[in-house]
């Protein structure tokens, strides 16, 4: 059942994208609801002001209850999660509205989910989803064969999902907490189909955020990429990055192919540069 809620609702988000469009910042601030909860299924997040931001390639939203802030993004597309997986998303709170100041703010705390995975558990997962390609033609035919794959690429997903990166929190020395953790900081992701879904909660007290003296903020979302050796030809690091895939078995389809490089395209573009987002927030009471 709450896999159909959360179907619908992605639905629903697409038909208020297409019928109106959303901002490219988050233009309200958000109350959570009482249920909210990160755990990469973002099936009480309706009737949010969300915003898709077509640098990023994502919806996201913004949100806070009195003892947590929520950061909830929805990739669009399979591209989305190799970056984010080969990259990882900072979320970044900065305590000054000025734009010049904000990115650099020595008291700035970032929590980075999911944290750049190495080159073999983000392969595990994008190949999976890269062999849906060869099913294009012909989706209805081929659906068990879909699920499956989708299926494999969906428990990967969970499997590689170990940490969170923390810089900055008040009180949390750590530079990496596990994904489970007693400092209550909670993150979660699965896939939709091949849209990734990433879901934080982080207690504002590590942020140094609070409803009397520090409710007014600003935010970054930074979906980055690792750093590249740049004497390293690009053609050598994709052959590196082919001959380490992961071999995928499933029993109900045929493996991908693996013949030659990829051609350049907007995709790959948009894969090996970092993007970023910022916005304005402010804590919301009940």
């Amino acid at each position: 059942m709450s896999t159909l809620i959360g179907i619908v609702f992605q639905i629903c988000l697409f038909a208020v994208a297409n019928a109106q469009k959303l901002p490219l910042i988050q233009q309200a601030n958000a109350r959570a609801p009482q249920n909210a909860k990160a755990d990469g299924r973002l099936t009480e997040w309706t009737n949010m002001p969300w915003a898709y931001n077509e640098t990023n390639r994502i919806y996201y939203l913004v949100a806070n209850d009195d003892v947590n802030l929520y950061l909830a993004i929805r990739g669009e597309g399979a591209p989305v999660t190799t970056k984010v997986l080969n990259g990882g998303i900072a979320f970044t709170i900065s305590h000054t509205l000025d734009k010049k100041a904000r990115a650099k703010a020595a008291d700035n705390a970032i929590v980075t989910f999911p944290v750049s995975l190495n080159n073999s558990d983000m392969m595990s997962v994008v190949m999976p989803m890269l062999s849906l390609r060869q099913f294009k033609g012909d989706t209805t035919a081929h659906h068990r064969e879909i699920d499956s794959i989708r299926t494999i690429a969906g428990k990967r997903l969970t499997t590689v999902l170990k940490q969170i990166g923390v810089s900055g929190l008040k009180g949390i020395s750590e530079s990496t907490l596990p994904i489970y953790n007693d400092k209550d900081i909670v993150a979660a992701g699965k896939l939709q189909g091949v849209q990734p879904i990433f879901e934080i909660a982080v207690p504002l007290k590590y942020l140094g955020l609070d409803f009397i003296n520090n409710k007014n903020f600003s935010y970054s979302i930074k979906l980055d990429i690792p750093p590249f050796d740049p004497t390293k030809p690009r053609e050598s690091i994709m052959s590196e990055r082919l001959a380490s895939m992961p071999s995928m078995e499933v029993k109900s389809g045929p493996p991908p192919t693996r013949a030659g490089l990829p051609m350049r395209d907007a995709d790959m573009d948009y894969q090996d540069h970092k993007t970023e987002l910022w916005g304005e927030y402010t804590l919301v009471e009940k």
